[in-house]
């Protein structure tokens, strides 16, 4: 069983860069992803990358200074994975 089994991470930045290694970390450790970033392509395509890792993932594409959206992102996280 892995630390982090049956929960769910929330990464903003998280299609690149240190945040997409942190999305990695997380998925090692047996948690469900949720990445944002401003780019929807940018999130398609590590979704798909962590996927393709064997990631539980989701994401969308967001301006952290956008309220709505991050309750957007939020909702997406609680339909997704519970």
């Amino acid at each position: 069983m892995a630390v982090l089994d049956g929960k769910v991470a929330v990464i903003t930045g998280g299609s690149r860069g240190l945040g997409l290694g942190i999305a990695r970390a997380y998925l090692r450790a047996g948690a469900a992803v949720v990445i944002a970033s401003r780019s929807q392509s940018s999130v398609d395509a590590a979704v798909e990358q962590l996927r393709a890792e064997g990631g539980r993932a989701a994401g969308m594409a967001l301006d952290v200074a956008n309220l709505e959206q991050v309750e957007a992102l939020a909702a997406l996280a609680v339909s997704t994975f519970g």
